[in-house]
């Protein structure tokens, strides 16, 4: 199930419908919220890691629980990294898309710059079609097999924050926020430390 996959990949067994205490818990309203909201969690708590988290966007609320049965089982499994997707080898090899002319080339290695986020996908697409067009100064970063799809290269966390607004407007509603040194990937506490004026 998570084998060969061009993104993060989880799989997640919440009981089984064999042990009748299980069976009886999930298919209650309580167990089954308690349920989606651990998922929740898990996935928030996940993305603030990987990604630094969005300014001022709220937490997900975590709502009172029923003790469940001792018998269920934990569910905030462990996601599986991209860097770990990214080294699984494919079943057969991706066919390469022609590479997109120069104006869409990676910035300069020494910058450091917020960005948007649009997609991740394993087949190359030009930033001047659909739904790319819809936004200014979208380019792209080759990551392994797979090609992320940005917009605008920001000096301030808050022109980024404005950039995002915009995108999600745009038709973007899992855009988010991201920081690059360069070709290379890192945090927003990361840039906003090296962008810090003196």
């Amino acid at each position: 199930v998570t084998s060969r996959t061009a993104m993060p990949a989880i799989l997640i067994e919440l009981g089984f419908l064999t042990n009748s205490a299980e069976e009886d818990f999930l298919m209650t309203d309580d167990g089954q919220d308690q349920m989606a909201q651990a998922i929740a969690r898990s996935f928030a708590q996940y993305k603030v890691r990987r990604e630094g988290g969005i300014p001022n966007e709220a937490p997900v609320a975590a709502k009172p629980t029923v003790p469940a049965p001792a018998v269920v089982p934990a569910v905030e499994a462990p996601v599986q990294a991209p860097a770990e997707v990214a080294t699984a080898k494919p079943a057969s090899p991706q066919p390469t898309a022609p590479e997109p002319e120069a104006t869409e080339a990676a910035p300069v290695v020494s910058d450091v710059f917020y960005s948007v986020q649009l997609s991740v996908s394993g087949l190359l697409k030009s930033p001047n079609e659909e739904p790319f067009n819809a936004l200014p100064g979208v380019f792209y970063l080759k990551d392994g097999r797979l090609y992320r799809y940005l917009a605008g290269r920001h000096a301030s966390r808050e022109a980024a924050v404005a950039a995002l607004a915009q995108a999600r407007a745009k038709g973007f509603p899992d855009a988010f926020l991201v920081a690059y040194r360069g070709t290379a990937r890192i945090t927003l506490d990361e840039a906003e430390q090296a962008l810090k004026k003196p």
